[in-house]
């Protein structure tokens, strides 16, 4: 029986918010999070709604609530850390501690032979493998500057079950 694994997607939905970098910092898309671990990444939200566990945000990084960054503890990855970082609602003047997933390296699970490259370079179809994926339960889907996570469905389920607000989920293709 072959495990199953899906993309870990930021709801999207009407009632949700976006955070925004407060930090008076210059950010690129490509800025490393190795180094925001140095300065203590803030955010701020600006509108009114729902601020959920798994929190879209500018810089499209995984900012999840404590409560989030707990289940995905429990399961097995590698060369991964956690940054501390700090939500701020401007509306209720109140702050929120979240958390930033990176990835310290790549972590080799593409099947490159099925997956889809355009000039041999850029991914454009992501298909794992199973036996790369070993025993993992999350990692990046391409590499550790990819904020895409693919994760288990044990792990899914596990979210779903412990009713984490903020995600969904698209069945990841596996080999």
């Amino acid at each position: 029986m072959n495990k199953k694994y899906y993309n870990l997607h930021i709801l999207d939905n009407d009632k949700g918010v976006v955070s925004e970098v407060q930090n008076n910092i210059e950010f690129d898309y490509y800025f490393s999070l190795d180094t925001a671990k140095d300065f203590g990444i803030l955010f701020k939200i600006t509108e009114k709604g729902i601020i959920e566990d798994y929190l879209a945000n500018d810089l499209g990084w995984p900012l999840m609530s404590d409560s989030m960054m707990a289940i995905f503890k429990k399961y097995v990855s590698k060369d991964c850390n956690w940054i501390k970082s700090s939500v701020f609602d401007t509306f209720n003047k109140k702050e929120y501690e979240y958390n930033i997933l990176y990835f310290n390296k790549k972590i080799d699970v593409l099947d490159n032979k099925k997956s889809v490259f355009h000039d041999n370079e850029i991914l454009l179809e992501s298909v794992f493998s199973l036996e790369k994926i070993d025993n993992l339960d999350y990692f990046p889907q391409a590499d550790e500057y990819d904020f895409n996570i693919v994760i288990s469905e044990n792990l899914k389920n596990e979210l779903k079950k412990n009713k984490i607000t903020g995600v969904d989920f698209s069945i990841a293709k596996v080999n």
